[in-house]
Order: structure tokens, then C-alpha cells, then sequence
């Protein structure tokens, strides 16, 4: 209500009171008066005034039943429409009507009412005083809100005429709605576009505004919806020059608004005077001042923002029928008819009994619902709990309700007198919250089964980001509370948690739109797409009502690509004045939806409703009327076209209507057909009871509800439709949900295709069934899998690196570190190949290592062959040659049997480093390194006796020499034998203790597998190459000493060279060995026995050969004798 509106009440109950209590007006009368709301509707204007007319109970025109109030006069309306509504019918009576609101007609348009009188000058009289007011202050550019009507176009073409006479023009002119409608939202936001253009006009800042107060508290209204948070309309200095009959009000839900924005407003009123008794009359006002006032009660709540405290519950007001009905659950009231219709004509279930129904609506109102809930206990024409005085209607169990609340409420009262009670809605609370309730079974099964459900959604599709919406309530808490942990614990993050209230409340403007800017963040969120919502269909029309008011032409919606997964308790349904709005923006969306299975019987049912077919049906008139958007006719006076009754409930879309059983209508069918059951068990068992006992027949009219609890509990039945019904331990309905795809289409229908279920109690496997290929996604994800992730995946070859201060599911990427893969996406870390296996280029996969080692088949090992084999063949040569021209001077010069072992063993040395070709086998790894060091032992012994040979030989040619006795064949093979001695001794503790074996090394090189000797003991290795490199020292030592002896005899020389050759090449080859892997490391080894060998063989015997094969003349005793002499 209009709360400022109520001093007109006051002031007429103040003005009768005065007369009254004056003796000299009106002596021995007492004057009284009737007050009736036009709700500023026709139709209602014109009801209330026959009221007026012809009071009695049930309303027959032309007839007066009521004698006792005499009517003289009537005082009204405040607006000219209501005032004409009423005087169409007063002028027909002659009834004197007095209007105190004024009025845009001419005089000529009220002659013919007679009766009619104003208590107000003529309108017209401030049309003048505006010009003058504007030539005042020299406004020549003003703008011009005026309602939309006739008053509002005589006003214009009266107002505009004489601007134009004054050279005063207009810079716009607005035409307004006298007053908003919450059907039109979306011609709001066209209207409210074009006032923004007119009210940021920056030269025109004078506005004259035409109207009622209606029009005010509408103007004021786009003002905020445009600009919530009134920053804009700080910034308006504009001077508003309002018409008489606006007054500065705002209604109940715009308390919070300021009129800031008509600061310094100069206002045309009515004139008033102030009446000190008035005044004192309004200060003894008090709530209950007087008892006949039936405005009084909501005045004062609405303006206190209070309610009063009921200390009787048959203070609770009932409904008008005039509010908005979910047209969509009235198929939940079919449901229940069509089942008692069904059991009422199977002669076999309850032979001789009648079902029938009571159906109360709670209004979503606890007290309502309780009040109610008493009502069917305890019916009678005046309340009075626990007294029931209606006998011949007997309660055996009632059902409902489709909310946890409405439900829980009625069971506060239904468990104190065992009443059965069957709920059909989910429920988020707990199972140990119900279990004092022992009266209370729920047809549904627990809402928990979906939770886990949701989860294995949201990991099949790999959504790890998303946002959630739930109702601000408990429900919502316990949902919220038990689906995060699921959540965190499947590796899945929500983006945002938003608590959104239960139903619009208009009266939360202002918070409403700090709502809507924090829905509108979340909707937008560009990489969360797949949205769950938690709640009912309010909570959908709620949050449908909030995208609208954000979006009213649907530019930004249809860009919405979203994935809406919604919970069991709530259904795709739009209220009346959402008619026109579409549920495009839920396109694709994926419900867990309470198990239904199609009745064709329902069907048919369905498509026999009529307007009239039951007049019992207390909402078939209100279902009617608001979904076929018609009235159905009556005795009063119509303009709009009326029902015809021919409407088809197949032709509404389905938001508004589903010609399909719904999961809630399945669940109440099922209910009906339980407590049937129950009965009909009840009846079987004590049927045969009576037989054996002989006890008087059992009627069921004698039941008790509190008796049909056992046969509840355990009852199990096929429907229908052929499934199971029955209860769990817990009073609960076993079996799961349904899984449904909603497809829109642009005729504003939808259709809902199953595309899964939920069934706990089913087999291992069978629990969690989903069509992936059945489902169709929102249109603007073209059929391809959204994405709902955090951040894109980190790919193949990527690791997850943790963002520091975000969720665990937002994350960077990484490449793998060397040497490890990831082969998935998102893998939290990456990991090594086994180890015969390495990374490909992208690290994305592992190949398969190859064996290497050094083969004859390849070009390196071809080579490192074919030197050894060619300076093997040189050596045998030279050993020919040498075994030839044996008894020449030069080779019996030299030890020729030392020659010929130092051959040999060169021979071998070249032979040797073959073993070191070839996949290594256990006997090669064995005898490689121990024959090379032996052969090579040998042949540097053999060098050193040459060496210590030659130095004997010049030292023994010295008179009185005793090293004569040194020069003999038993001291060099004592050298080579000693020396050949100790090697071997290394070798074979080395043997005996870590002898080398062959290994793979699948560590050194990433992409191959070395196969290799191990040498067993590394130290032993190195004993065997040093204890051979000491050997060569010595030989150098021994020949750089002797050097200088005479050349013809002296191989010093030559040795010195072959020696530093020598110990170069194995001083290099320490660097080389241990910094290669591989196959190059054995070539590393063979290169340096060969070309070591190489040199020896060289640089000692080359010159020799030289002479024997080329200077034979040098090649004779007497040559040297004379070189010697020389």
C-alpha cells in the first residue's frame, strides 16, 4: 500500500468524528461510511461500487438486502479514472459523488453526470501559472514528462499551445506509464534508454512533469534501475515543476531510496490549511485504535517495517487469489486426482472405499503452513485446535510438501498425533535430523546420491573450474558444505560461491543490485563455464528475473555460453509476468531430476481438463486465467478478450505447463498408490484375522492414521508403469535420479531428454550412467565439449607450476626438465623414462634406447680394424725379413732373440686391441685388458732389455770392465721374464679378486644403451696402464743416456724416439679415455695400442729394415768395424 495515502482515510474518520460530536449539525444522527480499495483497476472500481449499491453476502445486482446502512453520498476517487469508473455507475442512482482529485477533462466531458461533483478547482487554472513561472525565470528550453494517457494528451495539446504563444519551447516530451508493470520489462528498458537521453539533456533543466503520485514512485523507479548506485543521478541538477495532483510517496520496497534528485522541485498542490485538531487526532493513533479499520493493520507493519505478534492463529490473513501462481506445479494437483481417480476405479484395491482429497497451498509461509496443517487435522467453520467436529471425512495421511521447509514445518505438528506423512520434495538435511520424526517418509530418494553423481559429471568431462549458486538458507549451507569437500578431494575448484536468496524480494532493491553486480561477475567469468545451482524453481525464476534486469534486450545473454548443472528440486518454470521471456540462456543445461517414467493413461487425462470439468478445483480458475493469459467472464463490465474454455493445455510452453509426468507429479502419484497399498494391506490383514478370531467385520472408515505407520513402512508394490516401490531403513524411497538434457527452441518451448541416471543400489559399474553423444550443448559451443578450466591444459611435455595465492587449480605450465616426460594433460609432475628408454624431442613419449657398442659393421670400427689387421701384416713382414737376413751383421747386432720377441709381442699388441671390437661378451671383458697389458708388458720389456743391452755392450768394451759378465742372453730374458712377471701378477690378482664383466650403462648417453666392459676394479686398471708406463720411463731414461753412443752399433736412438712416442701417446690417453663415453671410449683404446705399437714398431725397426732391404751394401761386418773406427 501507499502508506502516505492513509492520511485520507484519517482525515474522512476525522471529519465524522467532528460532526458527530457537533449537536448542531446533524442532531440524533450519527453519520458512518464504508471504505473500499479500487487497487486502481477497473474491474475491481466497478465491483466495489455495487458493493456500495447492493450489500449482502453473495452479490446479486439491482437487489438491496442490507437496510440497515443508509447510502447518502459517496467521496471519491482519488484519480480521475478511478473517480469516471465509479460515476458510470453512481449517475444511473442519482447518488451524490464528491471527487477530491483533480481532473484533465474539460467541463463538457462531465455535463451528462449530474451527480458528479469536484471538491477541487478545474485543473486548467495551473496551466497559466506554469508560463508565468518559466517567463519568471526566463526558462525558454523545458522538457516534459507526462503519463500516457487522455489526461496526459489534453494536458499536452492544452499546455504545448500556450508555449508556443509565450516563445517558450520544448526540448522533449516523454510520455510515461501511469504506473509500472512488471510484464513489460522489456519495453521498461526502452523507456528507460529514451529518459536517460532527456534527463542528461544538458540545456534543458527544467522539467514539467504531469501525472499522479503512481507516476512519481515510477519515475523514481527507472531512475534507480538505471543507475542502482545513484552516482549518475547525483550529478542531475535539474528544477522538476510537478502538476497538482503528484505527491512525493515511495512504496514499501522504495524505503531506502532517497528523493535526492527532486531537491528544489516547485510543486502546483492542492490547497490545504493545517488544522490544529487534526493534529492532535493523528498523535492518539495507535495499532488498534480502532478495530472496524482494515487498513490500519498494513499501514502500520509497511511504514514500521514491523509485523505484529499472533497471539491466535486465526490472525493469519488468507490469500486474495489474486497472487501469482507457478502454473506449472498445478500438474502436481492433476497428479494426485489422476491417481485417486485410478484407485477409485479399481474395484480390486480398496473394494468399497472412496478416496478423496483435501489440498491446501502454503504460500511458502510457515505460518500459513501451520495454520493449515491444523485445518486438516481439526476442520470446522471457526478454528479451534484439537477439536475436530467434521466426522465424516476421515484423514488417513497427508503429502507433501514439495519443499524441506513447507515439509518440516507440517511434520512439527503431524508427529505429535502419528499422522503419516509423505513428502515428494528432496531434502539437503542430514538423515539424523528426521529421525525423531518416525511419521515422516520422503517418496524421493536422498538428495545425497546426486552429490557424487555431480562429481563423476565433472570429471568426465574434465571441468575443474566452476562456479556455484545456492540458496541462502540452510539447505544450501549443508549442499555447499558437503559438495566442496567432494570437490577439493576430486581435484576440482570452485571459481566463485554465490548465495542467492530463495525468492525475489522487491522490497531489496538496493541490495539486490549489488547482487546482480556480483552474479553478473560470475557469469561472466570467462573461463568458468560450467555453473552448478543449488535450490528450486524460485531460486531459477529468481536468478532468470536477475539476468533479465542486467540484460533486458538479451545481447549479452545470448553470448552466455554456459553449462547449467542443476540439483533435483529445481524445474525450468517462469512466473506470469516472465511470459515473454525465453530460457535460451539455459540451453543444453544437464538437471538431476527425480526419477518419472510417462503415463499414456496421464496423458489422456491431461488432454480431458477443461476450464469447468471439476468444480471442487480451487486453482483450475487461477491455473486458467494466468497461463492462457485470459479472464474468464463475468456479470461486470469487460474490455479484454475472455477464456473460451477450448484452450489446449498442449499448446502451453513448458515453462509455463509439461504435458509430460514431471518427477515431482511421479513422486505424489507414487504416494497416492502407497498409502493405498498400506490400506489395502491393512484390510487383507485383518480380514483374515477376523475369520480365524471371529471378530466383527473391519471397516476401514475405522482406521486410525497412526495404524497405517507399520504397513508403511514395509510395503513394496510394482505401479503402474511396472517398477518397484518401497522404503529403505530410513522411510526413504530407494532408487536414484534421472539425468536430463534441456533443448530449447525458439517458439519459447523446451524439451527435456533423459540422457542418464543415478542408482546407488544398482551393480558395481551401473551406479553412474551418462550418454555423453545424446547430449546438446548451448548453441554458442557449436557441439564441441566446453571447457570450464582455470587456465588452458598444460599439454604434453608441460608440468602444473602452482600460482602462489591461487587455488590449486590454477596453475602455469612448465616444460618437463631435461630428461623426464609427461605423456597426459595436467600432469602435476613429470617423470623419467625407465631406464632403456629416453625422451623424444617434445618430452611427450619414451623411445627405446638402442645398444650401441663398437661393431666391425660400422665405418669407425671398420677403420679401428683395419689399422691393427695392416700394421699386423707390417710386423709379420718385418719379422720375416728379419728371420731372413738373420745372420747379417745388423740383426745379429742386436739381441736378435730379443728382436724377434719384441716382434712378436707387437705382433700381438696389434692382434690384442681386436678383442676390444665386437659386442662385449664375458670373455672378452676378461681377457682384453689383461692380454693387452701382458702383450704390452712384454713388448716395453723387451725395449728396455734392448736398452740396458746396448748400454752394457759400449760400458764392457772399456779395459778392466766387469760388466763383461752382464753381456749375455740370461740377463735380457731375466728383464723381459721379471718384468713380464709383475704385469702378470697384477693381471691375475685382478682376476681373482673384481675380475671385469660385461654391463649395459643406460645412464651416460640419453638416447643409447652402451654395452660395456665393467672393469671390475678400476684400480686394478690403473695398476696395470701405470705399472706399463713405468716401464717406459725407464726405457726412455736408459736410451736417452745412450744416445751418444757410436750409431753403427747403438739403437738408443731409436728407442728414445719410439719411447717418447710412446709415453706421449698414453699421456694423452688418460684425458681422452675419461672424457668420452661409449663406443669412443673403446676406439679411444684401440687408437692408442695402435698407434703406440706403431711407434715402437717404427721408430726401432724402420731404420733397420732401411739398411737390409735398401742399403744391403751397409748391411756387412766390415762396414761397421770401419764406421766403428771412424
Amino acid at each position: 500500500m501507499i502508506t502516505k495515502f492513509y492520511q485520507h482515510i484519517l482525515a474522512l474518520a476525522f471529519a465524522v468524528k467532528v460532526i458527530n460530536e457537533n449537536p448542531s449539525i446533524l442532531p440524533n444522527i450519527t453519520l458512518g461510511f464504508h471504505i473500499y480499495d479500487s487497487y486502481n483497476d477497473a474491474r475491481i472500481t466497478y465491483r466495489n461500487t455495487l458493493n456500495l449499491l447492493f450489500k449482502m453476502h453473495i452479490f446479486a445486482p439491482n437487489y438491496k438486502c442490507d437496510s440497515q446502512k443508509n447510502l447518502i453520498a459517496i467521496i471519491g476517487g482519488l484519480s480521475s479514472d478511478t473517480s469516471f469508473h465509479m460515476a458510470d455507475t453512481l449517475s444511473l442512482y442519482k447518488i451524490p459523488q464528491l471527487t477530491y482529485g483533480s481532473f484533465p477533462q474539460k467541463e463538457s466531458d462531465i455535463d451528462h453526470l449530474l451527480s458528479l461533483y469536484r471538491m477541487m478547482p478545474n485543473e486548467a487554472h495551473q496551466y497559466m501559472a506554469i508560463i508565468s513561472l518559466l517567463q519568471h525565470f526566463g526558462w525558454t528550453w523545458v522538457g516534459l514528462f507526462v503519463t500516457d494517457d487522455e489526461g496526459g494528451g489534453k494536458f499536452l495539446q492544452a499546455l504545448e499551445q500556450l508555449l508556443y504563444q509565450h516563445g517558450i519551447c520544448s526540448a522533449f516530451t516523454q510520455r510515461m506509464e501511469k504506473a509500472s508493470h512488471s510484464d513489460l520489462f522489456i519495453e521498461l528498458y526502452d523507456i528507460l534508454e529514451s529518459y536517460y537521453v532527456s534527463l542528461t539533456n544538458d540545456k534543458a533543466n527544467t522539467f514539467i512533469v504531469y501525472g499522479d503520485s503512481q507516476t512519481l514512485t515510477w519515475l523514481r523507479c527507472v531512475i534507480f534501475l538505471r543507475d542502482p548506485e545513484n552516482k549518475e543521478s547525483s550529478r542531475f541538477r535539474k528544477v522538476w515543476i510537478m502538476t497538482t495532483q503528484i505527491d512525493f510517496v515511495l512504496l514499501s520496497y522504495q524505503k531506502a531510496w532517497g528523493l535526492e534528485l527532486f531537491q528544489g522541485a516547485i510543486s502546483f498542490t492542492i490547497h490545504s490549511k493545517e488544522l490544529l485538531k487534526f493534529h492532535e487526532f493523528i498523535q492518539i493513533i495507535k495499532p488498534y485504535w480502532n478495530p472496524a479499520d482494515g487498513f490500519l493493520k498494513d499501514f502500520w507493519e509497511q511504514a514500521f517495517d514491523c509485523t505484529f505478534p499472533k497471539l491466535h492463529m486465526q490472525d493469519i490473513e488468507t490469500c486474495t487469489g489474486e497472487e501469482n501462481m507457478v502454473t506449472k506445479f498445478y500438474q502436481h494437483i492433476l497428479a494426485l486426482a489422476f491417481a485417486v481417480k485410478v484407485i477409485n476405479e479399481n474395484p480390486n484395491l480398496l473394494p468399497n472405499v472412496t478416496l478423496g482429497f483435501h489440498i491446501y497451498d502454503s504460500y511458502y509461509d510457515a505460518r500459513i503452513t501451520y495454520r493449515n496443517t491444523l485445518d486438516l487435522l481439526f476442520k470446522m467453520h471457526r478454528f479451534a485446535p484439537n477439536y475436530k467436529c467434521d466426522s465424516q471425512k476421515n484423514l488417513i495421511a497427508i503429502i507433501g510438501g514439495l519443499n524441506s521447509d513447507t515439509s518440516f514445518h507440517m511434520a512439527d505438528t503431524l508427529r505429535l498425533y502419528k499422522i503419516p506423512q509423505i513428502a515428494y520434495g528432496s531434502f539437503p538435511q542430514e538423515e539424523s535430523e528426521i529421525d525423531h520424526f518416525l511419521s515422516f517418509y520422503r517418496i524421493v530418494p536422498n538428495e545425497a546420491h546426486q552429490y557424487m553423481a555431480i562429481i563423476y559429471l565433472l570429471q568426465r568431462f574434465g571441468w575443474t573450474w566452476v562456479g556455484l549458486f545456492v540458496t541462502d538458507d540452510n539447505g544450501g549451507e549443508n549442499f555447499l558444505q558437503a559438495l566442496e569437500q567432494l570437490l577439493y578431494q576430486h581435484g576440482i575448484c570452485s571459481a566463485f560461491t554465490q548465495r542467492i536468496e530463495k525468492v525475489a524480494r522487491f522490497d531489496m532493491l538496493g541490495e539486490f543490485y549489488e547482487l546482480l553486480y556480483r552474479y553478473y561477475v560470475g557469469l561472466t567469468n570467462d573461463k568458468a563455464n560450467a555453473f552448478i545451482v543449488y535450490g528450486d524453481s524460485q531460486t531459477l525464476t529468481w536468478l532468470r528475473c536477475i539476468i533479465f534486469l542486467r540484460d533486458p534486450e538479451n545481447k549479452e545473454s545470448l553470448t552466455l555460453r554456459k553449462v547449467w548443472i542443476m540439483t533435483t528440486q529445481i524445474d525450468f518454470v517462469l512466473l506470469s509476468f516472465q511470459k515473454s521471456w525465453d530460457l535460451e540462456l539455459f540451453q543444453g543445461a544437464i538437471s538431476f531430476t527425480i526419477h518419472s517414467n510417462e503415463l499414456l493413461e496421464f496423458h489422456e487425462f491431461l488432454q480431458s481438463i477443461k476450464p469447468y470439468w471439476n468444480p471442487g478445483d480451487g486453482f483450475l480458475k487461477d491455473f486458467w486465467e494466468q497461463a492462457f493469459d485470459c479472464p474468464f467472464p463475468d456479470l461486470l463490465m469487460q474490455d479484454t478478450e475472455t477464456c473460451t474454455g477450448e484452450e489446449k493445455l498442449e499448446g502451453l510452453p513448458g515453462h509455463l505447463f509439461e504435458m509430460g509426468m514431471t518427477g515431482h507429479s511421479y513422486s505424489i502419484y507414487n504416494a497416492v498408490f502407497l498409502v493405498a497399498h498400506a490400506l489395502h494391506a491393512i484390510y487383507s490383514y485383518r480380514s483374515k484375522h477376523r475369520v480365524v478370531a471371529g471378530d466383527k467385520r473391519f471397516e476401514l472408515q475405522d482406521l486410525q492414521p497412526w495404524q497405517l505407520q507399520y504397513f508403511l513402512q514395509g510395503i513394496s508394490f510394482n505401479n503402474s508403469a511396472g517398477e518397484t516401490i518401497s522404503f529403505d531403513e530410513k522411510r526413504q524411497m530407494r532408487g536414484g535420479f534421472d539425468i536430463t538434457n534441456m533443448i530449447t527452441f525458439p517458439n519459447k518451448s523446451f524439451f527435456r531428454m533423459k540422457v542418464g541416471c543415478v542408482d546407488p543400489d544398482a551393480l558395481e559399474g551401473e551406479a553412474f550412467i551418462f550418454h555423453e553423444d545424446m547430449i546438446v550443448w548451448h548453441r554458442g559451443f557449436n557441439q564441441v565439449i566446453p571447457l570450464s578450466l582455470c587456465n588452458d591444459h598444460c599439454h604434453p611435455g608441460n608440468q602444473k607450476k602452482k600460482k602462489e595465492g591461487e587455488k590449486f587449480c590454477c596453475y602455469g605450465c612448465v616444460p618437463c626438465p631435461e630428461g623426464e616426460i609427461s605423456n597426459q594433460d595436467d600432469m602435476n609432475d613429470c617423470f623419467r623414462c625407465p631406464k632403456a628408454q629416453y625422451p623424444n624431442k617434445n618430452k611427450t613419449a619414451c623411445i627405446q634406447k638402442t645398444m650401441t657398442f663398437l661393431s666391425y659393421e660400422e665405418p669407425l670400427g671398420i677403420s679401428l680394424a683395419s689399422i691393427p689387421l695392416s700394421f699386423s701384416l707390417i710386423t709379420a713382414l718385418v719379422l720375416g725379413i728379419f728371420i731372413k737376413y738373420r745372420d747379417t751383421p745388423i740383426v745379429k747386432a742386436n739381441n736378435r732373440d730379443l728382436t724377434y720377441s719384441l716382434l712378436v709381442s707387437l705382433l700381438l699388441c696389434f692382434l690384442s686391441s681386436l678383442l676390444f671390437l665386437g659386442e662385449p661378451s664375458t670373455v672378452s671383458c676378461l681377457l682384453r685388458q689383461p692380454v693387452f697389458g701382458i702383450i704390452f708388458s712384454v713388448a716395453v720389456s723387451c725395449v728396455l732389455a734392448k736398452t740396458v743391452t746396448v748400454v752394457l755392450a759400449f760400458l764392457a768394451t772399456k779395459p778392466g770392465s766387469s760388466m763383461r759378465k752382464w753381456i749375455r742372453k740370461r740377463l735380457t730374458n731375466s728383464i723381459v721374464f721379471s718384468c713380464s712377471l709383475i704385469q702378470s701378477t697384477i693381471c691375475t690378482v685382478w682376476l681373482m679378486t673384481s675380475p671385469p664383466f660385461p654391463e649395459l650403462d643406460m645412464h651416460s648417453l640419453a638416447e643409447e644403451i652402451i654395452v660395456q666392459c665393467n672393469e671390475g676394479s678400476v684400480t686394478m686398471f690403473y695398476f696395470v696402464l701405470g705399472y706399463m708406463f713405468l716401464l717406459a720411463i725407464a726405457s726412455f731414461i736408459a736410451a736417452f743416456a745412450a744416445r751418444k753412443l757410436p750409431d753403427s752399433f747403438n739403437e738408443a736412438k731409436f728407442i728414445t724416439f719410439s719411447m717418447l712416442l710412446f709415453c706421449s701417446v698414453w699421456l694423452s690417453f688418460f684425458p681422452a679415455y675419461l672424457s668420452t663415453r661409449g663406443k669412443h671410449m673403446v676406439a679411444v683404446e684401440i687408437f692408442s695400442i695402435s698407434s703406440s705399437s706403431a711407434g715402437l714398431l717404427g721408430c726401432i725397426f724402420a731404420p733397420k729394415c732401411y739398411i737390409i732391404i735398401l742399403r744391403p751394401e751397409l748391411n756387412n761386418r766390415e762396414q761397421l768395424i770401419k764406421k766403428c773406427t771412424k
